[in-house]
């Protein structure tokens, strides 16, 4: 690799020819230029394969286009929203606006119910996230005050037993990427129980942009419901633009699932 190191007493050039870096952070600026895709591999273990990564490809040109904003579930925080008192309408706006159709959940309980009844197709869920005090899991809050321990989330909350294709997923607030837990956090859970694909946060993100990104989100994907899209063209342009807006927390965006999955705005 060539390298350009450029010193504060004089502006000439050294060129090496090998990086001092040990490795590169795909979430760095090189996701500001390319698109990266992660997988959870649960359901890929086989006996041939004994390592914790695998490179794979999937068949994505026989496979039909993912529909989403058709039938809308949403959910948000009671703690995410109070950073602005204007958050809340703000975001009902923004789903009305930019999905086919629309309904917010207050609880787990309702957000379960409205699964079965609506069979959604895309989930999206604006959380706050802590760990609860005796088993130290953490536990993810909708509404006021409603919370549900990551590891009690199953196939009943994000899809329905009529469920004709797997949802598409939008989980945002706090730490929803656990680094430290990686493979095993609620992004990769949702993954296992059948979701398509996950977008997501691995560093804080408090409330003032959590609501935000969702919002520009919906924006981008709904500017391009005349043809089939990609996620991962997306996801990369809104990387792009909230960088330049100076939002440095749009590093911490991350795709679980194929970022080639073509997409379609029902």
């Amino acid at each position: 690799m060539l390298q350009r190191l450029y010193s504060k007493e004089s502006v000439a050039v050294k060129e090496i020819n090998e990086t001092p870096c040990s490795l590169v952070c795909p979430f760095g600026f090189l996701g500001l230029s390319h698109v990266i895709e992660h997988h959870s591999i649960e359901k890929y273990k086989s006996k041939k394969s004994d390592g914790e990564y695998q490179v794979l490809a999937e068949p994505g040109n026989q496979r039909e286009p993912l529909s989403i904003l058709k039938n809308t579930l949403y959910a948000t925080s009671n703690k995410v929203v109070k950073a602005n008192p204007n958050l809340a309408d703000e975001i009902k706006s923004a789903f009305k606006k930019n999905t086919k159709h629309s309904i917010a959940a207050s609880s787990w309980n309702d957000w379960t119910s409205k699964i079965e009844t609506e069979n959604p197709d895309s989930l999206i869920l604006i959380v706050h996230i802590e760990k609860e005090e005796r088993s130290d899991r953490f536990q993810l809050e909708i509404g006021k005050e409603d919370f549900k321990i990551k590891n009690l989330i199953d196939k009943s909350q994000i899809s329905s037993k009529n469920a004709k294709q797997p949802p598409f997923i939008v989980l945002i607030g706090c730490e929803a990427v656990e680094l430290d837990y990686y493979g095993f956090d609620i992004s990769s859970q949702l993954m296992n129980c059948g979701a398509a694909i996950v977008i997501s946060n691995f560093t804080k993100i408090r409330g003032r942009h959590a609501g935000p990104i969702v919002m520009k989100l919906l924006e981008f994907l709904k500017a391009h419901e005349d043809r089939e899209f990609t996620l991962g063209e997306i996801v990369l342009k809104l990387r792009q633009y909230l960088l330049a807006k100076g939002i440095m927390v749009g590093f911490s965006l991350t795709t679980l699932g194929d970022a080639d999955w073509k997409i379609k705005i029902a």
